[in-house]
């Protein structure tokens, strides 16, 4: 398969599994480095497990996801080898298996393992590939500091004046290091594999005898089982004979079979010259305990003080007192008074070491006298005499505190959000699933699901900086406002969700949910913005609606979104049927994206009529849906439902394009110049990118800036009313026109008139339909119209249905006329008939 056709096969072939025992397969993928996915080569929406939003950084809150923004992610050098396992893999029908980079939207790039199966119909053509996806960058990343560490082990081994040397169970030498290969002259040698008695033909002649001893006493340390060490006498290459102490360590499987002989050899000479000199090394090494800033204790077979470093004496307070001779009883009577208790309780741990007959490590906590607590790794280390009596017990701590600390704060990072210090979605489900277990019969708890209403639009107005603070404000408010011991967790982006526990009543969930949404009614200072932000709440109870986590969370989410259908800023109570109704709307924002990629979507055309001289001056673009199985959709319905589900911007570009380009068809088929209307929502006009949108789609249609209208309510002007006014400012140097829509329904319309550089207004059709029997619409109009005359503005009158009511706006001196009775919205090829006509 080309790259060319890969919109056709991959990215857009993806869609619903199509039974629910696919559906709950998907459901039993949760953990987040894991996801799993399905597509049906003919569709375009992958249906994917949460583990693939959160692979992908994608926003849980969205619906579904699209193919194309799966493999756009793709880092470009990968993307040929990824769409070429692809290819291959429903060419052949062959299993999938392919690694690649991604960079997510956050711009962090994670390494995937996609593995996934081919299913072939009954006619042996693919009919859909399903598989899972794993994010693998912290095991890629573990496998290469393996490799590093390995590198580093053998570099440390070349370093090594020591001879080092692994066999495996016959005798053959797996790795040597550069001392060894150096002593018996096989630098040169392939010596892998090889066996000494194959090695003594290689070495030098004088160390034939040496190769055939290593045999005989390699066999005694495997009879022996254990550790064991012995001499070896070894000459150099002049002849000079070394006194070689050796360590011979057998390895043995589970099963108790030989698996590998680790030889480690040291030079005798250097410990004869270093007893030669043990006064100097003794001077040594009390400069090396001195000056270590880890404690170092020796203790005698009785357990009496005979060592200690400065670093111990300052942890203890013993500098400068009697502690040499005395037992831990004794030293703690000489120490801090807070390192009492814990001196005494070391005689145990020491009896440990002394039992294991080998070092022992653990960790210890030590309280100081600031009301500190200092973590140490301690190391003790028993010594034997020649006759396994007990000799010196040797410890040695490291204060890793701020390593346990920053062990701490990982562990929480793992189960806390990252921006708001709350729980994450792992603890929150934890919880609930440990509280669900112990619930007592008579009492209940709830689950409260919260959501910021149009919280996207502040993020993609002000940028995520400000949303970012503004959700750690949020948090903090919520918290204010529960109870102690009750959880607050977020689970990405706007959403929140309450653990409520000990709930004897309805009434106290409700009272707190009343609660969760009263504090968010003060503005939120963040930066010199003032922002106002209002939430919808949804509540489940269990065990009355469910008794396991993820049902709870489910009817709460869907009673949240009831909240929201009920006018946002409220709550509502899970009933029997909104799992139902979420449903229903997950599906229908699915038929609208679908709708939006292939076309579904009209525009139909109104036309406005210049009331002078009753000829078309201008049309107003409506967009129209007609749903394969539900027919139409009103147009509110399907906005608002954009609007909530992230599609606007595109359906606002939809429809800006696709208008644009009919006034140019217009005028070049017909030769007639239309001014073209189109209606913007608040979130369009918002968006940082909406006056650069509108320059490149005038640019690329090539429609007059003259011909374009853009209409907007005076809600789009609440939300930041100074980008509102640059904005609005900056399509009318371009020369756009800007016209300000059902006017009369906002809450500061004079004002608004006076500030912003309209060009025209629209009286709202409530006014216009009763002007003729209603005294206060009639005056209502009449002023509109003088007001907006005095300000140099146009006025159009909407919902203009008889003769009567154009006869007497005309008599008032309306402008523009709109409404049935000039003509109802009608496919452009109805409308252009009307425009070389005097419709009244």
């Amino acid at each position: 398969m080309s790259g060319q056709n890969r919109s056709d096969t991959v990215a857009g072939g993806v869609a619903s599994w199509g039974d629910s025992r696919r559906a709950e397969t998907m459901d039993g993928f949760s953990n987040k480095a894991v996801g799993a996915w399905c597509w049906d080569l003919g569709q375009e929406v992958v249906d994917c497990t949460q583990g693939m939003y959160d692979i992908y950084g994608l926003d849980p809150a969205r619906p579904q996801l699209l193919a194309r923004d799966w493999h756009a992610m793709v880092l470009a050098e990968d993307q040929p080898a990824y769409f070429h396992a692809v290819d291959e893999a429903l060419r052949l029908q062959s299993p999938l298996c392919i690694s690649y980079r991604i960079r997510r939207p956050d711009g962090a790039v994670r390494l995937l393992l996609d593995q996934g199966q081919v299913v072939a119909g009954e006619d042996g053509r693919p009919l859909r590939m399903f598989g899972s996806t794993q994010d693998i960058t912290e095991q890629a990343a573990a496998e290469r500091e393996l490799a590093k560490t390995l590198s580093h082990l053998r570099t440390v081994m070349n370093a090594t004046p020591d001879i080092i040397c692994l066999k495996d169970a016959e005798g053959r030498w797996l790795e040597a290091n550069a001392s060894d290969l150096r002593l018996f002259g096989l630098e040169k040698v392939d010596y892998r594999g090889k066996t000494d008695a194959e090695l003594a033909d290689y070495a030098l002649p004088q160390y034939r005898e040496a190769f055939l001893n290593c045999m005989e006493t390699d066999e005694k340390a495997w009879r022996a089982g254990v550790p064991s060490r012995g001499r070896e006498d070894i000459p150099d290459r002049h002849g000079t004979i070394h006194h070689f102490d050796v360590l011979k360590v057998p390895l043995f499987d589970e099963q108790g079979r030989r698996s590998a002989l680790v030889v480690y050899g040291r030079d005798n000479s250097i410990l004869e010259q270093a007893i030669a000199s043990l006064g100097e090394s003794e001077r040594l090494l009390r400069s090396l305990m001195e000056a270590s800033p880890d404690f170092m204790l020796i203790k005698d077979g009785e357990g009496r003080w005979r060592e200690m470093n400065p670093a111990g004496e300052r942890l203890y307070g013993l500098a400068g007192k009697p502690w040499r001779g005395l037992t831990d009883e004794g030293v703690a009577e000489l120490a801090f008074s807070v390192c009492r208790e814990g001196l005494r309780g070391c005689t145990a741990s020491d009896e440990m070491a002394w039992a294991a007959g080998g070092a022992t490590r653990g960790i210890e906590l030590l309280p100081q006298p600031d009301d500190g607590l200092r973590v140490f790794d301690v190391i003790k280390v028993p010594l034997f005499d020649a006759r396994g009596r007990r000799e010196n017990l040797v410890i040695l701590g490291r204060d890793i505190t701020e390593r346990a600390q920053a062990e701490a704060r990982l562990e929480h990072a793992a189960m806390h959000d990252a921006l708001t210090g709350l729980a994450n979605r792992s603890h929150f489900v934890d919880r609930l699933n440990h509280a669900l277990s112990v619930l007592p019969e008579q009492q209940s708890l709830a689950v409260i699901f919260l959501d910021l209403d149009h919280f996207k639009a502040i993020n993609d107005t002000y940028g995520h900086h400000v949303g970012d603070a503004l959700l750690q404000q949020v948090a903090s408010r919520f918290r204010s406002a529960l109870r102690e011991g009750d959880l607050l967790a977020r689970l990405g982006g706007d959403e929140f969700v309450v653990l409520l526990e000990g709930l004897g009543e309805r009434a106290e969930a409700e009272e707190i949910a009343r609660r969760l949404i009263r504090g968010l009614g003060a503005p939120f200072q963040v930066d010199a913005l003032s922002l106002f932000v209002t939430g919808s709440a949804g509540i489940s109870f269990a065990p009355r609606d469910a008794g396991n986590a993820t049902t709870l969370m489910m009817y709460a989410d869907s009673a949240m979104y009831r909240a929201k259908e009920l006018g946002r800023n409220t709550y509502a109570f899970y009933e029997g049927g909104l799992n139902d109704a979420a449903s229903e709307r997950l599906m229908m924002l699915g038929d609208l994206r679908s709708a939006l990629e292939k076309g579904g979507l009209r525009l139909n055309y109104q036309p406005q009529l210049d009331a002078a001289g009753l000829k078309v001056e201008s049309v107003e673009a409506l967009a129209r849906w007609h749903h394969p199985q539900r027919g139409p959709i009103p147009p509110d319905r399907f906005v608002a439902m954009a609007e909530d589900g992230g599609l606007i911007l595109q359906l606002g570009a939809w429809v800006l394009r696709t208008a644009c380009e009919q006034a140019v068809h217009w005028q070049e088929r017909l030769g007639i110049r239309v001014r073209m209307a189109v209606n913007v929502s608040p979130l369009q006009l918002q968006h940082p990118d909406f006056l650069a949108q509108v320059i490149a789609t005038l640019d690329e249609t090539g429609l007059a800036p003259d011909l374009l209208e853009i209409e907007i309510t005076e809600s789009a002007l609440l939300r930041d009313p100074e980008r509102a006014l640059q904005t609005l400012i900056e399509l009318k140097a371009l020369g756009v026109r800007v016209a300000l829509d059902d006017f009369g329904t906002g809450y500061s319309s004079l004002g608004y008139l006076k500030r912003f550089p309209f060009d025209l207004i629209k009286i709202d059709r409530s006014f216009v339909r009763d002007i003729l029997a209603d005294p206060g619409d009639l005056a209502i109009v009449r002023a509109i119209i003088a007001m907006g005359h005095s300000l140099g503005l146009l006025v159009v009158a909407e919902g203009v249905e008889t003769n009567e009511q154009r006869l007497y706006l005309e008599s008032l001196g309306c402008d523009l006329l709109q409404g049935y009775l000039i003509g109802r919205p009608a496919p452009a090829s109805e409308v252009e008939r009307l425009f070389d006509q005097c419709l009244l």
